[in-house]
């Protein structure tokens, strides 16, 4: 299973996956790191894929749509 594609209500599209264990993001500009438990989402902004964050399973579900199917 892939991550997928997914909406700001409304803005920029993000690619996201929900995690089933608990993740932890190193930031590449901080000695600190983002921690997301089972059901957070590890999300990427689609126009930099290599910007990862975690985002909270209720701030997710209440900011964030499923986006139309693109290939």
């Amino acid at each position: 299973d892939y991550a997928r594609p997914c909406v700001t209500r409304p803005g920029s599209r993000i690619h996201a996956r929900r995690l089933e264990r608990i993740t932890k993001v190193v930031l590449s500009w901080s000695d600190s790191y983002l921690l997301g438990l089972p059901g957070d989402y590890l999300a990427a902004r689609e126009d930099d894929l290599t910007d990862l964050y975690i985002i909270k399973q209720n701030i997710f579900e209440k900011t964030y749509e499923p986006a139309p199917f693109t290939e």
